[in-house]
C-alpha cells in the first residue's frame, strides 16, 4: 500500500488546504502564527514533506475559519469527481479494465 503523502488523495487534500490559504488571503506566516508553528513547518506541509493528521487539518480549517466539514466535503467531491485519475485499485471498487 502507498505511503498516504504521495497518495493522489493526500495530494488533493493539500491543494484544497493551499488554494483556501490564499482564496482568504492569508500568507504562510499568518497561518503559521494562528497554528502556533514556523512558517516552515507550513511550507513543509504545503510542499507535502511532512504530514497532517486529522487533528491539524481541523486546526488549518479553524485558522482558516472555514468548517472542516466543508473541506471534508470539497475533499470527497474532488476525489469522487470522474475527471480524477486515480492510482492503483481503490476501496470498494470492482477494477474492471476494458480488454
Amino acid at each position: 500500500m502507498e505511503k498516504s503523502i504521495y497518495s493522489q488523495r493526500y495530494q488533493i487534500l493539500v491543494d484544497l488546504l493551499v488554494a483556501l490559504r490564499l482564496e482568504k488571503g492569508v500568507s504562510q506566516i499568518a497561518l503559521a502564527e494562528a497554528l502556533h508553528i514556523t512558517q516552515s513547518s507550513v511550507s513543509k506541509c504545503e510542499r507535502r514533506e511532512r504530514r497532517l493528521d486529522v487533528i491539524e487539518v481541523h486546526a488549518w480549517c479553524e485558522a482558516l475559519g472555514t468548517p472542516f466539514l466543508q473541506v471534508m466535503q470539497a475533499l470527497e467531491h474532488k476525489i469522487s469527481a470522474p475527471s480524477t485519475p486515480r492510482k492503483g485499485r481503490e476501496i470498494g471498487s470492482k477494477g474492471s479494465r476494458s480488454k
